[in-house]
């Protein structure tokens, strides 16, 4: 009896000094959350995937100009050249030169994926396959034998193996399913899951729109949902979350995105967790005008090869998303929470639609905002909490929203907004921020040490 008390004691100890030097792990409340959390040794390493979806013409000044937009990742598309094409090779290489990588575009669905031809393995830049975009229920035993053989290529999981999925409004005709969770599910259990190294999930949701009728602008109906439901896959089925940002007008009902609307889709994707920001488009698609793309519609390089004012735009938030995303993906997200504003409701039902949302956190004493707000939960791997604050409301509305936070066990915080660190002293475990439109602020409560 006496051997197992004492072993009893020194499990203890060594579990009370082990939570000491990882700053969370003494249940006592002084001992908790003490000192500043520091992630600066993982800048480089952390690194998050900035990507543009048609990639430019093949010249040495178009591919720079990516790289200085903050791009980390193209899709190569066939449009300038098929692989195996000396204008293929020449965008690999362009790619290699300036620092970028590449994500090969399947050649036709029409076409095997062993249609492609290229060795890929003489260039640095190439980073997977983009095998499908927006796949049926149909597509998905194609996918899976794709994958079968993808990973004969890849062994060693050099390659990442992408594929998008369609968004909450898509139809059941579409997609093959009665729902969208239903649809993202059967995909993740007959594709991801059998994916054995990098595994990601990826889906589109484009929300800014415009009712030219009643002259307003608005947010689609089930961007959340889209968000939330490509997030809670990627948890089940262990998986890095992409999404798709709206960089570009098209059709009659989708506006063109100005600055704050960047950010707005940027943050409220960190909310749910989302590991990887892709821009759609990079370079405005080149069969447009016609279809879907109308005149005087571009992204945010246009058709004769200029920046548009939304290169600008873009530049700015890749920026911001750099500055950061160290911190961020030393966090792993365990949910969201909202909470409805003070002022005039502008989430419509998104928030009453959303699944698993946390009512309440073991941290959070008060969560209150003059707007609707989102809020992701986080944890880093030494038991940090991390939040992501985001007052989810049409841009134009121009609505600035004061949000108000108040934490047990802490008198202090990190807070990034805008891609810049600031330290806050907290009163009674209180702060209070002031986000712009389509802004938000990461935020890291902590004991300052005695």
């Amino acid at each position: 009896m006496m051997k197992i008390k004492i072993f009893a004691l020194i499990t203890l100890l060594a579990l009370a000094f082990t939570g000491c030097a990882n700053g969370d792990q003494s249940k006592e409340g002084s001992l908790r959350f003490q000192g500043e959390p520091d992630y600066e040794q993982y800048v480089g390493e952390r690194v998050m995937m900035i990507s543009g979806y048609w990639a430019p013409r093949h010249t040495p000044e178009q591919f720079q100009w990516a790289k200085e937009c903050g791009f980390t990742h193209l899709y190569l598309e066939s449009k300038y050249g098929n692989p195996g094409t000396e204008e293929y090779a020449k965008a690999l290489e362009l790619a290699d030169e300036v620092g970028l990588k590449i994500i090969a575009q399947r050649v036709s669905k029409s076409l095997p994926f062993t249609e492609d031809k290229v060795d890929y393995s003489q260039y640095e830049c190439f980073a997977g396959h983009n095998v499908w975009d927006e796949p049926g229920k149909e597509d998905f035993a194609t996918i899976a034998g794709d994958l079968d053989i993808f990973q004969e290529r890849y062994p060693d999981g050099e390659a990442e193996f992408y594929t998008n999925l369609f968004p909450l409004y898509a139809s059941s005709a579409q997609t093959g399913y009665d729902t969208f969770e239903e649809y993202v599910d059967e995909f993740c259990k007959q594709v991801v899951s059998k994916i054995k190294y990098n595994r990601s999930i990826s889906c589109d949701s484009y929300p800014l729109r415009r009712d030219s009728s009643r002259k307003i602008n608005y947010l689609r109906s089930g961007h959340l949902v889209s968000l939330n439901t490509i997030a809670r896959a990627a948890v089940k089925y262990d998986a890095k979350p992409y999404f798709f940002i709206q960089s570009m007008d098209y059709g009659t009902s989708n506006r063109a995105p100005l600055k704050a609307d960047f950010a707005l889709q940027v943050n409220t994707a960190f909310a749910f967790g989302i590991q990887g920001i892709q821009h759609f488009t990079y370079m405005t698609p080149q069969d447009a005008p016609g279809g879907e793309f109308l005149e005087g519609q571009t992204s945010l390089i246009d058709r004769e090869g200029n920046k548009t004012e939304r290169w600008a735009y873009a530049q700015e938030i890749n920026r911001e998303i750099a500055a950061f995303d160290h911190v961020y993906l030393s966090f792993d997200w365990k949910g969201v929470m909202t909470v409805r504003g003070e002022n005039e409701n502008d989430a419509g039902d998104d928030f009453e639609m959303l699944k698993g949302v946390i009512k309440t956190h073991e941290r959070v004493k008060q969560f209150s905002s003059t707007e609707d707000t989102l809020m992701g939960v986080f944890t880093d791997e030494n038991g940090y909490d991390g939040f992501m604050v985001t007052p989810y409301r049409e841009t134009t509305d121009n609505a600035t929203a004061t949000v108000t936070l108040s934490f047990n066990e802490a008198d202090s915080a990190v807070v990034w907004q805008k891609g810049e660190k600031r330290m806050e002293k907290l009163n009674g475990g209180t702060l209070t921020l002031v986000i712009e439109p389509g802004d938000g602020a990461f935020v890291i409560p902590f004991n300052e040490v005695a």
